[in-house]
């Protein structure tokens, strides 16, 4: 199967479903019309990413050059989701491209989620504490299901396969090089009186 590029703006919008290298039975399939259509396909997999995801699905848009340009057409992904077995879909990524640089991302990929964050004010100085701090974290960007999991790993109710806390939590983490050296009362102080 070959693009179709509409008539009316040159434009081709097509789905692709992420699958098993070399297998036949879970095939990586391109040139899918619809939305719905890849999800329906997608649902069948297996779970193939770690994510949790039956499948990914990409979206790819081509848009084509005028006739008596070197090249037939652009083209590049826009979006991606993860897929589970009962056809629910969730963004991964939302990619930027050269056609689409004056919109903003509606959603960052981790790199560049990661690169907005800033330092903690106030870090944890051991392994438990990092925890803590990391479940609450993941609690208030609506990772409910991680935060839950890191709560009852930190205060032993059932631990993480492969992450112990054993003799690792009465080892002290150091503190970034950038901490404030005021005592925690002064900075506690400060910050109620506003300075």
């Amino acid at each position: 199967m070959t693009m179709v590029f509409r008539e009316r703006d040159g434009v081709c919008v097509e789905y692709e479903v992420r699958g098993i290298p070399g297998s036949e039975k879970y095939p990586y399939l391109n040139h899918i019309r619809t939305l719905k259509e890849a999800v329906a396909i997608a649902r069948t997999y297996p779970g193939i990413y770690g994510d949790g995801a039956a499948t990914h699905v990409v979206r790819r848009y081509s848009k084509q050059f005028p006739e008596g340009h070197e090249f037939h057409h652009s083209s590049g992904l826009t979006h991606r989701w993860r897929v589970d077995a009962e056809g629910r879909i969730q963004l991964v990524v939302y990619y930027r491209s050269d056609w689409r640089r004056e919109k903003p991302a509606r959603r960052l990929d981790l790199q560049a989620y990661m690169a907005t964050l800033g330092t903690m004010p106030n870090p944890a100085t051991t392994l438990r504490g990092e925890l803590s701090d990391l479940a609450r974290i993941a609690e208030r960007i609506g990772l409910h299901d991680a935060s839950r999991a890191l709560r009852e790993h930190v205060y032993g109710r059932r631990c993480l396969p492969g992450f112990g806390l054993g003799s690792e939590q009465a080892e002290p983490v150091v503190p970034p090089s950038k901490a404030d050296p005021k005592p925690f009362w002064r900075r506690v102080i400060e910050k109620a009186m506003g300075h």
